[in-house]
Order: structure tokens, then C-alpha cells, then sequence
């Protein structure tokens, strides 16, 4: 169970407003209808106002929620390992004046075993302020305690003004050993998300299903190939009818013979555990797989080793490989042998090497005595056969 407070608690909605949350269509994690319960300002204008988002998928009922100008709650019910916890979302404007009996009144409605979780707006590190001291004494009162993120929730643009936490969980259960807080800077506000999470087991709702575990497909192909009838005459509405019928009971007959039921008691054990337990579970399989993977590499190189043979050839193959000599591409450097390291450098180096094997032909103009040679050479006529071959 993970609870996330965020942007002050205060949606700044109207009572006739309507939101719809989407979620990414490929993530499988995501992909849950959620439920909005909400409670708006008393004037109805569109400031204040809180409102929790829960996934349908937690079985839980919205409770009448605390809604006057100095405090608005929204308030749900869920059950953890059993036991009714109320969870509250909590806005407290900065302009109203909150005293101890107010506070009072709101801690009394929830009554024992709840979570409320909000803006504040009463600095709890120091609780100097009228309205800290005002809630610190309704906490000692009610036997409460609270729960804070390590970092502070609210960062002013004042220059003189300094962060300050007033975004924080008070809670009343029996178990804060499995509770971990931290703050979530994922969204832009004004005030930063903090999110608890609560290692329990959570009551969800029953979803319908036809079947209550996994599916052998192979079974199912062979059960369903071996029962299904398709030589049926269609020539009536009513043939049609009673085929569509005779389909649908051989799929669904075929579904419940070829389905393995889960145990319970396995599907609920891993829910159970502590967080320092799943993540010391996490670490071992992290360990289990890099040691088979080590073990995998290990076990092929013996097999490698065994495979050689000095009369195949194989051995020789394998001496040859590794102590074949690899020629390393020295640097480039410079003339004063420094390291050319940006490209522009080691291009100046390839330009220079490269223009001084390159050069352009030397194309000299002959004289005249050489162009009367070579008419004299051209005018001479060619022989009409070959030359007569010797005779010895």
C-alpha cells in the first residue's frame, strides 16, 4: 500500500467538476479504473478542496468527509490485514485561524486507526507558530503520532524565507514498523509529493472470473479439438442459435477441466512480508543469477578444455588463436608528440600526412627537337607481316 500526498492536498475544484485519469495503454502495472472521492470548498468556489484517487482494485467505501472553511478531509475506508483504517486527505488553508478544539474535533472524527496525510500548514519542526503549538498539543492529547519525510515539502521563491516541511502523515495504528516515507520531486509545484509506503496486506475486490487459475493452452487446444462439433446443418435462425450455444459450453467446459487452481495460502505469502525481507529476497536471486551465469561461462570453458585433441587439429587451432599477436594502432601525436585528442586535430594530422604522397603530376612542355623526333616516329609506316622468323 503506498500513499501519496501531493500538490498541497488542495485540487482547487468545483463541486460540478469532473476529472477522468488515464493511464498508458502498454503498461499492464497502470492499467486500473480509479475512483475520486472528494470534498470541496463550503462556499463552493474553485479553491481548497481535496480529493483522493484509489484504484478500484482495493476494496474500500467513502466516508462523510470533514468539509468547513478552516479544514477540508476527504476520508475513505480500506482494510489492512483485517482491521478498518480510515485514510484522510487534509487541507488547512493559511488564512484561517485553527485552534486546539478545532483540531480536536477533526482528530475525534477519525477516531481510532487512521491515516490523514495533507497541507497543514503548520511547521512541524519547530511547531513555534500558534497553529503548530495548536496541533502539537491535540497530538499529545490523542495519543497520535506523526510521520515526516526526510526532506522539507515546501520550497518558497522568497529569498528570505527558508524550506519548510508542512506536508507530512499523522496517523494512529498499531504498527509503524513497516512504514517507510520519502519525498517524490517527479511533479512541478510549489509543494513537493511525499509518498508512505505501508508494507501490509490490503483487502481487494473480488473480481468475477470464469476461471480461478492459470490455464494449460496445450489441454485446452486438445479437449477443445476432441469435443467441438462443427458438422452442424445451419438453415434456420433457431440452428444457428443452438450452434453458437454448443460453442460457447465446449469452450467454457474445456476452460474449467484444464485449469489448475492456486493455492491461496502461496499467492498471499509474498504480500506478507517486511520490506527489508523482499528486498534481501531481491538481493539473493540478484546473487543466485550472476553465480549461474559464472557457473554457465565456468562450465562451457571445462567442456571447451576437454573437447581439444592434439590429433584433429583443434588444439593447434586454439594454441594458434591465443598466441597470435595483435597489432595495437599507436595514437596519433603531434610533431612535438603530444596526444591529438579532439577530431579537428587528429584531422589536421591525416591532412598533413596525406598532402605530401599526393601531389599533382609535374606536366613539362617538349621542346622541338623532340616533337620533330616523334612525327619522324609516327610517320614511319608499319610492316604489312610479321618479321621472318630466325633460321639457324
Amino acid at each position: 500500500l503506498s500513499l501519496k500526498q501531493n500538490q498541497s492536498a488542495a485540487t482547487h475544484l468545483k463541486p460540478l467538476n469532473k476529472y477522468t485519469v488515464f493511464n498508458p495503454p502498454d503498461d499492464d502495472t497502470n492499467n486500473i479504473d480509479t475512483d475520486q472521492p472528494k470534498t470541496e470548498h463550503p462556499d463552493g468556489s474553485a479553491h481548497a478542496c481535496t480529493a483522493i484517487l484509489i484504484s478500484s482494485d482495493i476494496k474500500h467505501h467513502e466516508l462523510l468527509g470533514f468539509q468547513e472553511p478552516h479544514i477540508q478531509a476527504t476520508i475513505i475506508s480500506i482494510q489492512i490485514k483485517n482491521e478498518p483504517i480510515k485514510i484522510a486527505s487534509v487541507y488547512c488553508p493559511p488564512r484561517y485561524k485553527i485552534d486546539f478544539e478545532d483540531f480536536n474535533m477533526f482528530f475525534q472524527l477519525l477516531s481510532h486507526s487512521f491515516i490523514a496525510d495533507g497541507d497543514f500548514n503548520s511547521i512541524y519542526s519547530l511547531w513555534g507558530i500558534k497553529r503548530g503549538s495548536a496541533l502539537y498539543r491535540s497530538l499529545i492529547k490523542n495519543h497520535l503520532s506523526f510521520i515526516s519525510p526526510p526532506n522539507p515539502t515546501y520550497c518558497p521563491t522568497h529569498v528570505n524565507r527558508l524550506p519548510e516541511t508542512l506536508d507530512f502523515f499523522i496517523s494512529k495504528i498499531s504498527n509503524h514498523k513497516n512504514t517507510f516515507i520519502e519525498n517524490n520531486c517527479d511533479l512541478s509545484s510549489d509543494h513537493s509529493p511525499i509518498l508512505l509506503s505501508k508494507n501490509d496486506d490490503v483487502l481487494l475486490t473480488s473480481r468475477p472470473s470464469f476461471t480461478n487459475g492459470p490455464i494449460d493452452w496445450d489441454k485446452f487446444k486438445f479437449n477443445l479439438h476432441q469435443n467441438i462439433n462443427l458438422k452442424v446443418a445451419l438453415k434456420i435462425h433457431s440452428d444457428i442459435d443452438i450452434a453458437a450455444e454448443g460453442i460457447v459450453g465446449t469452450i467454457q467446459q474445456a476452460a474449467i477441466k484444464d485449469t489448475s487452481p492456486i493455492n491461496p495460502h502461496i499467492l498471499n505469502s509474498s504480500k506478507s512480508l517486511s520490506a527489508d525481507i523482499k528486498q534481501l529476497i531481491i538481493y539473493k536471486r540478484h546473487v543466485r543469477a550472476k553465480w549461474q551465469i559464472h557457473m554457465q561461462k565456468s562450465g562451457q570453458f571445462q567442456l571447451y578444455i576437454k573437447s581439444l585433441q592434439p590429433n584433429n587439429g583443434s588444439l593447434w587451432k586454439a594454441t594458434k588463436r591465443l598466441t597470435r599477436h595483435r597489432e595495437k594502432i599507436p595514437p596519433l601525436r603531434h610533431e612535438n608528440g603530444q596526444l591529438a585528442i579532439t577530431d579537428k586535430d587528429r584531422a589536421n594530422i591525416f591532412a598533413s600526412q596525406l598532402d605530401e604522397p599526393f601531389q599533382p603530376l609535374s606536366c613539362t612542355v617538349p621542346n622541338n627537337n623532340s616533337i620533330v623526333e616523334i612525327k619522324q616516329f609516327l610517320s614511319v609506316p608499319r610492316p604489312t607481316s610479321l618479321p621472318e622468323k630466325p633460321i639457324s
